[in-house]
């Protein structure tokens, strides 16, 4: 039985002020995911979240510098801020600092053990243990459904570009969850939905993997 619900926002620095990016995305996934799974909703919810967001940014970014003008030297951080609903309807938030490299081509693998049911989407696969991912070396892996299809990341939407110059991203009837970037970079991309296989990750021109935090990146199949 699922008991919490994840939701990771990306915090940037940008100046003196901070951007909270792409909330009401994350909120309407969020509210759907409760009201789909019969969790405990809140009539005040979206304020309520806004409010304690936005607060905690503020408490985090003053207290992590002496003096409120060297907040200047952060233009351009990035923060991840994790959101925790319960299914009782209370919540958790924490902020932390993103440390990722963010020019790097990341090294990602397709799983050979791990296979999503194609049938209907629980949301278990994203409470997969990560640590798994040290060892195999690389940066990311790439599930299959139980059909053999290309689904998405343990952490991140994936999209390749074909012989033929057009974008591709697995569709979300493969069993995959809503990315908030993902809807973004479909309509940056132009790129197609479908149904798509180990092959077509292999025969590829270019890989890119997305999410909230690192928005788009470069992939290598190892």
């Amino acid at each position: 039985m699922i008991e919490n619900l994840l939701e990771t926002i990306r915090v940037e620095l940008l100046g003196q002020e901070a951007y909270i990016f792409n909330f009401d995305s994350h909120y309407q996934r969020l509210e759907k995911s409760i009201n789909e799974l019969k969790f405990k909703n809140r009539n005040d919810l979206y304020l309520l979240l806004m409010n304690q967001i936005k607060n905690l940014v503020q408490y985090e970014l003053k207290s992590s510098v002496k003096f409120i003008n060297e907040l200047k030297s952060f233009a351009g951080k990035r923060f991840k801020l994790r959101l925790i609903y319960q299914i009782d309807g209370n919540f958790k938030i924490n902020l932390e600092d993103y440390q990722r490299d963010l020019n790097k081509t990341w090294q990602i693998k397709i799983s050979d053990d791990f296979f999503i049911d194609h049938r209907e989407q629980k949301w278990k696969h994203k409470f997969f243990p990560r640590n798994k991912l040290e060892y195999n070396n690389c940066d990311e892996v790439i599930w299959l459904n139980d059909l053999g299809q290309i689904c998405e990341g343990s952490f991140t939407n994936i999209f390749f570009l074909d012989k033929n110059n057009y974008w591709h991203t697995p569709c979300l009837e493969s069993n995959i969850l809503p990315g908030t970037t993902r809807n973004s970079l479909i309509n940056d991309l132009n790129a197609k939905q479908g149904f798509y296989y180990k092959e077509d990750l292999i025969e590829a021109k270019e890989i890119l993997v997305s999410n909230s935090m690192i928005i788009c990146q470069k992939a290598n199949l190892l």
